[in-house]
């Protein structure tokens, strides 16, 4: 079953959304946007694809809230002149700050601007496991033996991405970040760890599911579960 995002949201959901003509437009060239990078994921790279999409996907949530907002003053032109200022800024309000400039800069939860060419999966894991100087080689079997795992998982579904498995594909993909996330922290920040690495392997297989949620900080915006990054 297709999933719904903001870009393909039922008509009849967007019957008040019509009767401004200028917001509908720039929903409909968003809408647009986003469905040809659907249609072509396969020659788009990845990471910018996922960029591309957040950022389609943040201003279009900017639109809903605000055509659906009581008591709002501004006219239209103004509604679309906060969203292009304001959407790189609730984009990341949205979810908790990255531990890492690791994590900022290659997972799918937090592309936007300036896509990289490595995904977290694409990492090189050994490197950061030597930083943080991780004293147990049974753990550090462990660790990478999960992480070796994900990276295959994740590549695989990448090849195989297309206009007909992207919306089940991509929600896969963006579990595997998460867990890739949580084995990085692992890694790099043992000390500050809460958690066994036996812990964080059981929480990886078990528990993704909810971790992918608590991260989230709060769903301040209509139709919230329309969201790409919310969807899993």
């Amino acid at each position: 079953m297709k999933k719904q995002y903001y870009w393909n949201i039922p008509d009849n959901l967007l019957n008040s959304l019509k009767q401004r003509k200028k917001l509908y437009s720039f929903y409909k060239n968003e809408q647009n946007k986003a469905r040809e990078l659907v249609e072509n994921c396969q020659s788009v790279l990845f990471p910018e694809l996922v960029a591309s999409l957040n950022k389609i996907d943040e201003r279009i949530k900017l639109l809903i809230f605000y055509q659906n907002l009581e008591d709002c003053e501004l006219s239209e032109e103004e509604i679309i002149t906060v969203i292009e200022r304001e959407y790189f800024v609730t984009f990341y309000e949205t979810i908790e700050e990255p531990t890492t400039e690791i994590i900022s800069s290659h997972s799918m939860y937090y592309l936007l601007q300036q896509p990289t060419k490595e995904m977290l999966w694409d990492l090189d894991f050994s490197n950061m496991l030597k930083q943080g100087q991780l004293v147990d080689l049974m753990d550090y079997q462990k660790l990478t033996k999960c992480y070796q795992k994900l990276q295959n998982q994740a590549k695989n579904l990448i090849e195989k991405l297309n206009k007909e498995t992207f919306y089940t594909f991509y929600s896969q993909l963006l579990l595997i970040d998460c867990q890739c996330k949580l084995l990085i922290e692992e890694a790099l920040l043992k000390e500050e760890s809460l958690m066994t690495v036996d812990e964080c392997l059981t929480a990886i297989k078990q528990e993704i599911r909810k971790i992918h949620f608590e991260q989230f900080k709060y769903q301040h915006y209509l139709f919230e579960d329309l969201s790409l990054r919310y969807q899993v």
